[in-house]
């Protein structure tokens, strides 16, 4: 029962705020006759008399709030607490309540000053004692607590949230906790917090993929590893297709061939080649990539021949044959700067050298300087070569189509005029020859 009515103001109220914010931060059970000196209208008096009857009737506290609408917050925030004492289960009356608290709040540092944030705090507890399985308070009280830069604290919060609320409220919680640990920039926390989630979310996969590739986190292994679980899993719920997977893998094991140790990249990518025929030419050039990075240059050539000899379009073969070129040529590029700057490299004669040492200086840079030179005559040998080669290349893959196609062997033949030995004699079976040739 609320206590007696005061029906008539009180000039001092203003010297009660700090008892006032004192009483209803600790949540007392009794209030002074001196601390409603809010009672100042008709209207009070009215709801006064109605609580007096039934101190029970949450719409009539609504009411008796929306009156006081205009009332410092103090005052409103006293209100609450005579209204939450006999109804501390009213989830209407609670999260209107933390809210108010929440905005009085708004323009404060708590930085500056922690005391008001800590009383809000209080009252969060407090509310959490009685509605510790609504999600909506347990959202507002971590907002509140990020706020104030409490990360402990708010990590604690969020578990006591998961802990408490119904498993099939959890998904209202874990995106706002992995945000948060996110921002909070500690890795293994988000890890963790990561794994936990995926027991009970493991849709939330392609996320956690995602986060391992990031720069800041840089867990490609495991990120591929995860990866190759999930395409592995007809059963796993993702949001990209398999096929999709399968490609974000193989460019993942092309990019990170250094890191990733637990598992075999150039099986992967040939596995990879293996099955998605519409993406042969973009693999073989990624598997070939993959070696140039570990810098195994004669195993990217051995790749790339083999692709040239394997693929089946002039689309696939077109994307091989580009990417083996511009490596032909990056590698003629850097070998000709190389023996520009040496020749371009002045004496480096020590004071003290003598002309033995000067003639065994000079021999050893000639001899560099010619080896060099025939590096850089056997590499445009081989892109020569390469190039001479592309019409052939191209009516070989022409004929991988359609062996049985004689106007392209035809076609084939005038490219070896004049070269009889190497004219390819094959048994063809007449019965087979296409029409049009």
């Amino acid at each position: 029962m609320p206590p007696a009515v005061a029906t008539a103001p009180d000039e001092g109220a203003s010297s009660h705020h700090a008892s006032s914010s004192e009483a209803v931060a600790g949540g007392e059970a009794s209030v002074s006759l001196d601390e409603f000196n809010f009672v100042t209208k008709e209207t009070d008096i009215v709801y006064e008399q109605e609580l007096q009857r039934d101190p029970f009737q949450v719409k009539v506290w609504v009411g008796y709030l929306n009156s006081k609408k205009d009332a410092p917050p103090y005052t409103r925030f006293l209100l609450y607490e005579r209204a939450l004492r006999g109804l501390p289960g009213s989830y209407k009356l609670w999260f209107a309540y933390l809210k108010e608290r929440v905005a009085s709040l708004s323009s404060h540092d708590p930085l500056e000053d922690s005391r008001p944030f800590e009383e809000a705090n209080v009252v969060f507890e407090r509310a959490l004692v009685h509605l510790s399985r609504m999600p909506k308070i347990w959202m507002l009280f971590v907002d509140f607590l990020k706020r104030q830069k409490l990360l402990t604290r708010t990590r604690r919060a969020f578990d006591r949230a998961l802990q408490s609320l119904a498993v099939t409220q959890h998904d209202q919680v874990w995106d706002r906790y992995i945000q948060f640990v996110k921002e909070a920039g500690v890795v293994e926390t988000t890890l963790r917090v990561y794994r936990r989630c995926l027991m009970l979310l493991p849709e939330k996969v392609e996320d956690f993929i995602a986060y391992l590739q990031s720069p800041e986190v840089g867990r490609y292994d495991d990120a591929a590893r995860l990866l190759a679980e999930v395409v592995n899993d007809e059963s796993s719920e993702t949001q990209r297709t398999k096929h999709e997977l399968w490609l974000e893998l193989c460019d993942l094991v092309c990019k990170h061939p250094r890191e990733i140790k637990s598992l075999r990249a150039e099986a992967v990518l040939r596995s990879g080649i293996s099955r998605f025929s519409d993406q042969v030419g973009k693999l073989w050039c990624a598997l070939a990539s993959h070696f140039v990075r570990l810098g195994q240059l004669e195993k990217t050539r051995d790749v790339f021949e083999e692709a040239l000899c394997g693929v089946g379009t002039l689309h696939d073969l077109a994307l091989v044959y580009d990417a083996f070129v511009q490596f032909e040529e990056s590698l003629l590029a850097a070998k000709m700067k190389e023996l520009e700057d040496e020749e371009n490299a002045g004496p480096d004669c020590a004071a003290s050298e003598d002309a033995a040492d000067r003639r065994e200086r000079k021999r050893r840079r000639k001899e560099k300087k010619k080896q060099q030179s025939e590096e850089v005559d056997f590499l445009m040998t081989r892109l020569e070569f390469l190039t001479e080669r592309r019409p052939l290349l191209v009516s070989s893959c022409k004929l991988r189509q359609n062996p049985h196609n004689v106007h392209e062997w035809l076609a084939r033949v005038d490219l070896f005029k004049g070269d009889t030995a190497k004219v390819p004699l094959q048994k063809r079976q007449p019965k087979q020859h296409t029409r049009d040739s």
